[in-house]
């Protein structure tokens, strides 16, 4: 490169001035650098440049050296101060943006470099270890089978077999035989069979109860729910004190339909225990209407036809898990009138009676069911 040849040439131009020192016995005073010189040590090898220079300046000063030395050196320093020119001309600067992105590149390589290094030599080591284990077990494997023939023995009888198998005396080998022979499951006595509540009756196979055991009876359930509510129906006894313009005379009150009957019902047995449970949500349809009789007259404005009317709307059921724990709410296809009200609602009240009683028989047939 340029700046090799130049400390080289440095390097011949100091031989001779040792050799010319050598001759005459003393060191010649160096002269002053040329400006032309001193104007190319501009750069930031100002020692080097420096020391060849005097070096320069002191074989020019001695007669015992050739001008070809001189010639040399100043050559050696205009290449070196032209290649650094050129080298800073073709270089263009570097951002400092680009210099740290090149720099954590150079960086993030070279933690790749010595991590994948790093699991190479752990994945070596792992493989050594694990050819040692096979190692250490055939030699083990080869210990134990000594004395068979290639991993077989002869049993008693003079059969040959694998050393895995397992000899049975002769009494262990007739217990085996009965416990392995089947054995006969007698039905159940028919009143346990049809035990109703709380016997702790389970299945064939859990006749004590002790574990956990649920069966789903709930198509069976809505089925029954609807037809005893769809039946429910009341009276309420006439009241001798109105007329029967306000309702005064009998009412009937009944369940039209039953709809939208959802939830659930299980039988389970726990602990010995049968236990029942449901939760259902369902809407009835109601009517209440005016029975023949009555005391006539007395009728006020707005109240003639209410003897003549049918006052009808919906009853709607839900969480009912029990006869008295339902929530019930009422709505009317045509409120009545003010007057007439009071007598509609006792005789709704009597049909909602009706249909807990209703609910209280659904609950104790249910209660007859078994797993």
């Amino acid at each position: 490169s340029p700046v090799a040849a130049a400390e080289s040439a440095a390097a011949k131009e100091a031989a001779a001035a040792a050799a010319l020192e050598t001759e005459e016995g003393g060191t010649p005073a160096p002269a002053a650098l040329p400006e032309e010189a001193a104007a190319r040590c501009s750069c930031s090898r100002m020692a080097f440049c420096s020391r060849s220079h005097a070096w320069s300046s002191s074989l020019w000063s001695s007669s015992a050296v050739s001008s070809e030395l001189i010639a040399v050196a100043q050559s050696a320093a205009e290449r070196h101060d032209c290649s650094r020119a050129a080298a800073e001309e073709e270089a263009p600067p570097v951002a400092f943006e680009d210099f740290k992105k090149a720099r954590e590149e150079k960086s993030k390589a070279e933690k790749e470099a010595r991590e994948r290094a790093e699991e190479e030599a752990r994945a070596a080591a792992r493989h050594a270890r694990m050819l040692q284990n096979q190692a250490s077990e055939v030699v083990d494997g080869e210990e134990e089978l000594e004395g068979l023939v290639r991993g077989y023995k002869k049993r008693a009888d003079g059969s040959t077999t694998s050393y895995f198998d397992r000899e049975v005396d002769a009494s262990t080998r007739a217990m085996l035989d009965r416990l392995k022979a089947p054995k006969r499951i007698d039905a159940p006595p028919a009143d346990a069979a049809a035990g109703g509540g709380g016997g702790g009756a389970g299945s064939a196979w859990n006749r004590t109860g002790v574990t956990w055991e649920d069966k789903d009876v709930s198509k069976w359930a809505s089925a029954e729910l609807q037809q005893r509510v769809g039946g429910a129906a009341a009276s309420l006894a006439a009241d001798e004190r109105l007329p029967r313009a306000l309702l005064g005379c009998g009412l009937e009150a009944r369940v039209c339909k039953v709809e939208s009957c959802e939830g659930t019902a299980t039988v389970t047995s726990s602990r010995g225990v049968l236990r029942h449970a449901f939760d259902y949500s369902f809407e009835a349809e109601w009517e209440v209407k005016p029975l023949p009789g009555g005391a006539e007259g007395g009728a006020e404005e707005g109240a003639a036809d209410a003897a003549d009317t049918v006052y009808s709307g919906r009853l709607k059921y839900s969480d009912v898990t029990a006869a008295e724990s339902a929530d019930v709410s009422t709505t009317y296809k045509k409120r009545p009138s003010e007057l007439v009200a009071p007598r509609v609602t006792d005789a709704l009240a009597e049909l909602k009676a009706a249909v807990a009683e209703a609910v209280r028989g659904f609950e104790a047939q249910l209660r007859t069911k078994s797993i």
